[in-house]
């Protein structure tokens, strides 16, 4: 067993926020000590600390009687921090398109990515691809050549209400994401800063789409 070390806590903690991007842990769901502690082999002690770090970082709430559960959130509010989302992301596009094509680092980086993507797609694997998504849309960002926007598409990126609910939407509505990665690795090519933003923008508002057919149970009231 692991000794409840501050790296012990935080690789907890590391790995419980991996179970909500797959998943595979849902909004509202209660968070058992003694079935953490188990399944990665670490005293409860070390579970208590990581959730109460991640409470601490707003992916968790404690409720009587309840302890600590995954916080869900309301349909307006995941539209306005996807709204928020759209806008920055379409803007890093829009900033990154000509520098990207003037480099051919970057742009062999994007077309490995792609293809990376699409076998992922290919063969089902959802964790791959999301690793490799998140890839993709770093780089365009930091190429982008602003830390402020950067700053704040990840702490977008690491709030528990972008997180939480990535992949509990149908696998075909995750993979039919590629295409958009697909056109808006074209415009970078070209380096159309418009069209680029457009699809950044556009690829973001599916993911809301999508996201808002999931159940009503996932979501607290307005």
């Amino acid at each position: 067993m692991r000794f409840a070390t501050k790296s012990a806590v935080e690789t907890v903690a590391d790995d419980i926020l991996d179970l909500m991007r797959q998943g595979q842990i849902a909004p509202g769901q209660r968070l058992v000590e003694a079935d953490i502690a188990a399944r990665f082999d670490v005293a409860r002690t070390t579970v208590r600390e990581a959730l109460q770090r991640l409470e601490a970082k707003g992916f968790l709430s404690q409720e009587r009687h309840r302890g600590f559960i995954v916080r869900p959130l309301s349909r307006a509010r995941l539209r306005e921090i996807y709204d928020v989302r759209a806008a920055l992301d379409a803007m890093a596009a829009q900033h990154a398109a000509p520098a990207i094509a003037r480099d051919p680092a970057a742009l062999d980086a994007l077309d490995t990515l792609i293809a990376a993507m699409d076998s992922a797609r290919a063969t089902g694997d959802m964790a791959a691809f999301t690793r490799l998504n998140a890839r993709f849309h770093h780089l365009i960002r930091e190429r982008a050549d602003n830390r402020t926007l950067v700053t704040i598409l990840e702490q977008l990126d690491q709030s528990v209400y972008h997180m939480q609910f990535r992949l509990l939407v149908e696998r075909a509505g995750v993979f039919a994401s590629q295409d958009d990665h697909q056109r808006l690795y074209g415009a970078l090519r070209l380096g159309d800063g418009d069209t680029a933003a457009r699809e950044a923008a556009d690829h973001v508002q599916r993911a809301l789409a999508e996201l808002l057919k999931l159940p009503d149970v996932l979501f607290c009231k307005d």
